[in-house]
């Protein structure tokens, strides 16, 4: 089997959709930046696309008024992305949204990689978390 890129799709695992999104909104001056208007209605379009949004795992690259909206609006079971300008990693909740921030990897902290999450799933809600650096 092939690799597919999982960017701008709803792609199921075991009973959950997986939403990514690497876009951004213009604040964030990056390569992927958006106009807001155009990443929520890009984000609203992959979430009426997924079978059952609120056990959608909403895998987004960075903060964005337009993701925080659709999270607020669509209450995915779980959220993985930096926010905003974080380097630390973090847990929080938005309603009933867990919200996971792996934070990212800097020269200053001697990391050299990645830094991410292992999420276990089980009956619909997150078991347990572990962050991890690559």
């Amino acid at each position: 089997h092939a690799v597919k890129p999982c960017d701008g799709r709803v792609v199921p695992l075991s009973g959950y959709d997986m939403i990514t999104c690497s876009a951004t909104g213009k604040a964030d001056n990056a390569e992927r930046s958006l106009p807001e208007n155009v990443l929520s209605e890009r984000l609203e379009t992959l979430f009426a696309s997924s079978r059952r949004a609120e056990y959608a795992i909403f895998n987004c690259r960075a903060y964005s008024r337009a993701a925080d909206k659709i999270v607020k609006r669509r209450k995915p079971l779980l959220r993985i992305g930096s926010a905003g300008s974080s380097l630390r990693a973090s847990v929080s909740h938005v309603g009933r949204t867990l919200v996971i921030n792996p934070g990212i990897a800097t020269a200053a902290d001697g990391v050299a990689g990645i830094r991410g999450a292992l999420v276990e799933l089980e009956h619909g809600a997150v078991k347990n978390y572990t962050f991890v650096t690559a």
